[in-house]
């Protein structure tokens, strides 16, 4: 998205105008103010970049990569004990196989979460929270998140997977508003181009 907001040459578009933002002179960080002029950007939109790049580390690192493995891990010790007590193992509609488990959790909140979207956007639009709401959600997408690691040695299974569903569906809500934040810090000739690259992005993905 910094190539999206280079591309546009987008200019904040609110009611005050805001003094351009300047990068500190601090020895060693020289680049950062040769980035920055080459770039053009004013303030809001350096905030959204580094929110954006935030987000998108913080998610690929924890929900996408050390939720499963940490899932996984006491899936198979639970089935283990299961197995040596005697008990029954984990059932997925017949199975047992535990990924099954992940997999459903992770479709039935992304199902929750477009469920959720329009009601939280109507909302937003009506009394102008879209930046309070991607807060809100991004703040208890982390706080759900925290609880799954650090409960996963005291509760079952089930949640876990309570923890990291919930989770999965503050952090969608927050992608989604966020992602509407970028009309706001371009100008209005500018959102037909931030439009088409977003349409690009999403159709390379799909496929």
């Amino acid at each position: 998205r910094l190539f999206a907001f280079r591309l546009v040459g987008a200019q904040v578009t609110t009611s005050q105008e805001m003094a351009p933002f300047e990068f500190p002179n601090v020895p060693g960080f020289e680049w950062a103010t040769e980035l920055h002029s080459r770039l053009g950007m004013d303030y809001p939109q350096w905030g959204y970049t580094l929110f954006d790049a935030g987000i998108h580390g913080y998610t690929a690192v924890t929900i996408s990569t050390l939720a499963p493995i940490i899932y996984g891990q006491h899936a198979a010790i639970n089935a283990a004990d299961n197995a040596a007590d005697g008990k029954p193992s984990f059932r997925f509609f017949g199975g047992s196989d535990i990924t099954a488990y992940w997999v459903f959790m992770v479709s039935t909140a992304s199902l929750i979460a477009g469920l959720c979207c329009p009601i939280f956007g109507t909302i937003a639009d009506l009394y102008s929270l879209r930046k309070v709401l991607t807060y809100i959600f991004a703040a208890l997408s982390i706080v759900f998140l925290s609880l799954f690691a650090y409960v996963s040695d005291t509760v079952t299974i089930h949640w876990l997977l309570f923890y990291a569903g919930v989770s999965i569906v503050f952090s969608s809500l927050c992608h989604a508003f966020y992602n509407s934040l970028i009309v706001f810090v371009s100008e209005s000739h500018d959102v037909v181009k931030v439009i088409l690259i977003f349409s690009q992005s999403e159709s390379s993905v799909s496929t």
